[in-house]
């Protein structure tokens, strides 16, 4: 028995740990990438990158409509049993990918002109959306292989995969900047984008035959109807998640200009990178389904507090920091974006809470609840975003990327309000609001330290923010030990609590 735990625990740890080095790598490179569009593109030209890749990747969400999951679930549930019957469920999935996949790809490639044309009125986005049809095409059927590597326990993989695919595309891209003229940037960056998922998916088919071999088999029957509900079931979650993820910057791409477009997603990919850089759901997943019934409740709010001790001070890091940080990242041509940024930072500690009570319903195999969930919040987001970018757009422009902040707070507040009152009825767990309360109280404290400095030191350089993002970080954590908002005992036993 005591062996079977301590493999259980190797294996939670081994991975934990490849899990977070992919979302490390990725969310790192991500960044990167984003930095290096935003400061040579400048604000027109990534604005119409990030609308471009925002409808892309609303297109992309209709070629998954949970198909990936369904091979998870279904191949998950035989490999060990019947590999025979697990091979035919993966060929059978493959084949629905390939097809769906390819149908929604064509599509986006019909609708380029009248996208650009009509919709936009920004027609140099034509050759954008052509090549951005090819480029989901290969990133659904990338993201398919990869979700294989979760149902055979080799996830070292797709770390690997994402190394290869992070470096290449910055080493690429820094090409096109310094050897194309800069006309041809734009598309320049759609062509990286293109090579480098092609070579991810070329690593991935090629591993993915060397951890596990379906061999073609006959006669095998297996419950085709059972798997079609199955994607069925998870369609609305996907479409909803995929409007409320992408709505608010194609409705800003219809209303305002490009450069504002560019500043809004400057602001919102510095607050969502951020916000998966806290949230650890791919690692406490495995955790939660492994607890028992008596323990979830405890587990689950410890997990609620150590999160909210991150999330808490870096949301008010960023509010206060909000032009320092933008044109140290960006650069000075992006400092209209903290006007939505002020609004977008809340999300980081709603993220993280929504994140971890997502991982504990998928634990519990309830997912079912969110997608109503999600679905309420997506209605509430569309119409709010409407009304407010089309209202404060007679004020300026500037208040629209404003309005599209503010829509995005208020669906990310009804989903959290949500997640509480599921979590109570569904799974009878309490979350502790008391969590954040001194983790609050020491952001405050640390956000006087913040005023203080920025009112004497109006003339900030890289060393002297340095020296206050780690001083503010050292006075955040010692008002935190004084008000034993942690303790020593937490320090010591965070991690073994969680896997006891």
């Amino acid at each position: 028995m005591e062996k079977n735990k301590e493999s259980l625990r190797q294996k939670v740890f081994r991975d934990g740990f490849w899990n977070l080095s992919a979302s490390l790598i990725s969310r790192i490179g991500g960044l990167i990438f984003t930095i290096l569009l935003a400061r040579f593109l400048l604000p027109e030209g990534f604005g119409l990158y990030s609308l471009a890749t925002s409808v892309a990747l609303m297109f992309l969400t209709f070629a998954d409509l949970g198909i990936n999951q369904a091979m998870i679930r279904f191949v998950s549930a035989e490999i060990e049993k019947n590999k025979a019957k697990a091979s035919a469920y993966y060929r059978y999935i493959l084949n629905i990918k390939l097809k769906w996949s390819l149908i929604v790809s064509f599509l986006l490639i019909i609708l380029a002109y009248p996208l650009s044309h009509y919709l936009f009125r920004k027609d140099s986005m034509f050759f954008l959306f052509i090549i951005l049809g090819f480029y989901i095409f290969i990133l659904a059927i990338c993201g398919f292989f990869e979700s294989l590597f979760y149902v055979v326990n080799k996830v070292k993989y797709i770390s690997i995969k994402e190394a290869i695919l992070q470096f290449s595309r910055i080493f690429l891209v820094l090409l096109v900047f310094y050897f194309a003229f800069k006309t041809y940037h734009l598309l320049g960056v759609m062509v990286v984008l293109l090579i480098t998922i092609l070579m991810a998916l070329s690593f991935l088919i090629y591993f993915s035959r060397k951890a596990i071999r379906f061999k073609k088999v006959k006669s095998i029957k297996i419950d085709k109807a059972r798997v079609l509900r199955f994607i069925r079931y998870l369609t609305l979650g996907n479409l909803s998640l995929l409007f409320f993820g992408y709505i608010d910057t194609i409705l800003l791409g219809i209303f305002v200009s490009s450069a504002y477009v560019g500043y809004y997603r400057a602001a919102s990919t510095l607050v969502f990178g951020l916000a998966g850089l806290i949230s650890f759901t791919n690692i406490f997943l495995p955790i939660l389904t492994k607890i028992n019934e008596k323990k979830i409740s405890e587990v689950f709010n410890k997990i609620i507090k150590y999160s909210f001790i991150l999330a808490v001070p870096a949301t008010f890091g960023i509010i206060f920091l909000a032009k320092y940080t933008l044109k140290a990242i960006y650069g000075g041509e992006y400092l209209q974006a903290a006007f939505p940024l002020y609004f977008l930072a809340p999300v980081i500690i709603l993220n993280v809470l929504f994140g971890n009570s997502f991982a504990l319903f998928s634990a519990r195999e309830k997912p079912a609840k969110f997608a109503k969930l999600t679905f309420l919040a997506t209605l509430i987001n569309l119409g709010s975003n409407f009304i407010l970018i089309t209202l404060l757009l007679k004020k300026s422009e500037l208040w629209a990327i404003a309005g599209a902040a503010m829509a995005t707070l208020i669906s990310w507040i009804v989903y959290s309000i949500g997640t509480i009152i599921l979590s109570k009825k569904q799974l009878n767990i309490q979350i502790n609001v008391y969590s954040i309360i001194k983790p609050l109280f020491a952001s405050l404290i640390m956000s006087l330290f913040l005023y203080v400095y920025n009112s004497f030191i109006p003339d900030m350089t890289l060393i002297k923010g340095i020296i206050e993002i780690i001083s503010s970080a050292t006075i955040y954590f010692l008002v935190l030990l004084a008000i034993k908002g942690i303790t020593r005992r937490d320090i010591e036993s965070a991690s073994y609590s969680l896997l006891k």
